[in-house]
């Protein structure tokens, strides 16, 4: 077709080089959705998402009308019907542990954990990070629950956290894992 009201060169569309655009583009977005947050990686299905969005408008765009259709249908099936399953497929509860301790307090890797399996939890020993700040010990580590059930909750873990000896600070976040 030309351009201008018939005036002009004439344009040359390649599919494969749209499709190619698309593709780059869309994994460029996909990756921009993607947050890592300490032990906890959020936007993978949000990701997924777009790319399929992304195949069900290429499938559209060179005419294969039912096969975008039915991707579209599974898609959202999926979506909706693994989300149901999901929450009912066993899981364990999982932790990012915060502490920050007294000037002077000298914390125990062994002692640590060993409060923490008694509350149901297992410190992640290779996810221990060590700071020293204002004269303070600051420990981050992530802690697994053993058996979700048999788990002390956020807040009754904060309860206890508040009580011991030594601890100056604490913050306790939920991941999603």
């Amino acid at each position: 077709p030309f351009w201008y009201g018939g005036q002009g060169p004439q344009a040359a569309v390649d599919p494969t080089h749209v499709v190619q655009g698309i593709v780059a583009r869309i994994g460029f977005l996909g990756a921009g959705v993607i947050m890592k947050d300490g032990l906890s990686i959020r936007g993978l299905t949000t990701a997924a998402s777009i790319w399929a969005v992304a195949a069900v408008g290429v499938l559209f765009g060179v005419g294969m009308y039912a096969a975008a259709l039915i991707f579209a249908l599974l898609c959202a099936l999926s979506m909706s019907l693994l989300h149901r399953l999901e929450a009912h497929l066993p899981g364990r509860a999982a932790l990012d542990v915060t502490v920050t301790f007294c000037p002077g307090f000298k914390p125990d890797l062994q002692e640590v954990a060993r409060i923490a399996e008694a509350r149901g939890y297992r410190v992640l020993r290779d996810s221990v990070t060590i700071k020293f700040a204002d004269n303070q010990p600051v420990w981050r580590f992530g802690a697994m629950a053993m058996e979700r059930s048999r788990a002390l909750s956020p807040a009754l873990l904060a309860d206890e956290l508040s009580a011991v000896e030594g601890i100056a600070k604490f913050s306790i976040t939920p991941v999603r894992n």
